[in-house]
């Protein structure tokens, strides 16, 4: 599993269900560009809003093309997703920082919260 973050004002889990499939690119940090570099097809990603009023999980999606290229700028890569799923509930960031002494002790977003892309095991 991964985590790819998003403001949804940017772009949200509703504008991806509606395009069905999108490019995820725009990802300018080195360590986020390794994680995607390492995604394949198939990997399932946690799509998580940041950056408004309901922080968290808010549906799945899946890599459906593993990483090439960013036609913007090749130095960086991009991935190709499609929609999967929208959750009824949102799992907030608060639902999760509950677990991260069990079960999510290893999650990304608990240290490096603003990494846009992330390994979720």
């Amino acid at each position: 599993f991964w985590l790819i973050k998003s403001e949804p004002a940017d772009y949200s889990i509703a504008a991806l269900r509606v395009e069905g499939r999108t490019v995820w690119d725009g990802v300018r940090n080195p360590t986020a560009r390794k994680h995607l570099r390492a995604m394949q097809v198939g990997d399932q990603c946690l799509f998580y809003h940041s950056s408004c009023k309901q922080i968290g999980v808010v549906g799945l999606a899946t890599v459906c093309r593993a990483h090439y290229a960013d036609p913007a700028d090749q130095a960086w890569a991009v991935v190709d997703v499609e929609y999967q799923d929208t959750y009824r509930q949102i799992i907030s960031l608060d639902a999760l920082k509950q677990h991260r002494d069990g079960a999510l002790a290893g999650m990304a977003l608990f240290k490096m919260s603003r990494l846009s892309v992330q390994p979720v095991s």
